[in-house]
């Protein structure tokens, strides 16, 4: 069994055994093109500076696999990857990340800044009475 069965083994493979018929009637040689572009699918998100380039080829792969078995018909399967990957990837981008930063990126406070700021809440505080 290749890594390409194993992969994907679930129950209902029939839409991805669809996938690979597309690529090529040959098994073989679709699993040869499958692997091929999945690695061109990971080099392109690692140059757009994605982090996660697997897991966002691998939307993307998802996304074709669906297009495919909705029987839409497209002659280049690279090109149609490309397409799909770069909606994925701007769907990536315009999602917000909260990763905390490092805590040798903050600055610490010095005791003229520490004083200044007690000064001026001291301030604000009579104001506001």
């Amino acid at each position: 069994m290749n890594a390409v069965t194993t992969a994907h083994s679930q129950p209902n493979h029939e839409p991805f055994e669809t996938f690979l018929r597309w690529l090529s009637p040959d098994r073989e040689q679709a699993c040869k093109i499958y692997g091929e572009i999945m690695q061109k699918m990971c080099r392109y998100f690692v140059r757009k500076g994605c982090h996660d380039s697997e897991e966002l080829a691998g939307e993307a792969r998802d996304r074709v696999v669906k297009i495919i078995n909705a029987g839409q018909e497209y002659p280049k399967p690279e090109a149609l990857f490309y397409s799909v990957a770069s909606k994925v990837w701007k769907e990536n981008a315009r999602k917000p990340r909260s990763e905390p930063l490092p805590s040798d990126d903050v600055l610490p406070v010095t005791p003229q800044e520490t004083d200044k700021k007690e000064r001026q809440s001291y301030c604000l505080g009579r104001c506001l009475e």
